[in-house]
């Protein structure tokens, strides 16, 4: 995993993916909602800027969060979205690491990976998954959609005088791969007055690649709105 991948466009990034994460909510929503605080705390693996962080917190009052993000440039955001708000900064703790490098405890009562499975290799992907079947309490989720980077709807966003539009386009690369070319323009008064345009590679997965992942580390996946949920 490339740590820096997002760095280009961190300035703007929370900003831009807002439109995503409504259309996530409703499906994490009903899957999150009521986890067990006995049952140890939940964690947020790819937290990027901390919608999925701060929706889990929101969701269960009592739950204690472990918000895993490897990326300086967007840890940057996270931590200033938990820290503004004194009950997320009691409950929420940030680990700056990755999905299989990081230390979590024996038993969690939710695993969370929003818009970031395309960001692990397959081999991160099944370790992750069989580290997932031994620490999830019973009954308790795995959540996981197939957002990838550069999906972001090309729907400008206005702040002040000022709009922002990110555009992804897919170029040609190795089987299994998606190769992104990511540019996020700052518009004034219908003038370009910012530019930036980076390249990012992460890995195809599909819905019944994902599923046969799951099933073969021991757990029991299925659909459920935009999100596939995985219990033991």
């Amino acid at each position: 995993m490339d740590h820096t991948a997002y760095d280009a466009h961190a300035e703007h990034f929370d900003l831009l993916i807002a439109g995503m994460w409504r259309a996530l909510t409703p499906s994490l929503t009903a899957e999150l909602r009521g986890l067990d605080p006995q049952q140890g705390p939940a964690v947020d693996v790819g937290a990027g800027t901390g919608r999925g962080t701060e929706l889990l917190a929101r969701l269960n009052p009592g739950v204690e969060v472990l918000a895993v993000e490897p990326s300086p440039a967007l840890r940057t955001a996270l931590f200033t979205r938990i820290g503004a708000d004194p009950d997320l900064a009691r409950r929420v703790t940030v680990l700056p690491g990755t999905a299989t490098g990081s230390v979590l405890p024996d038993r969690v009562c939710a695993v969370l990976l929003a818009n970031a499975v395309s960001e692990l290799s397959p081999a991160d992907r099944r370790e992750l998954w069989r580290s997932a079947a031994r620490r999830l309490a019973p009954g308790a989720p795995l959540v996981v959609n197939l957002g990838v980077p550069g999906g972001v709807p090309d729907t400008p966003v206005r702040i002040g005088g000022r709009e922002y539009r990110n555009t992804g386009a897919v170029l040609p690369g190795e089987p299994g791969r998606v190769h992104w070319r990511i540019t996020t323009e700052v518009r004034e008064a219908g003038t370009v007055v910012q530019r930036r345009t980076a390249e990012h590679v992460s890995w195809e997965v599909t819905l019944p690649q994902l599923c046969q992942e799951l099933t073969r580390a021991g757990l029991r996946p299925r659909r459920a709105g935009v999100v596939v949920v995985a219990t033991r």
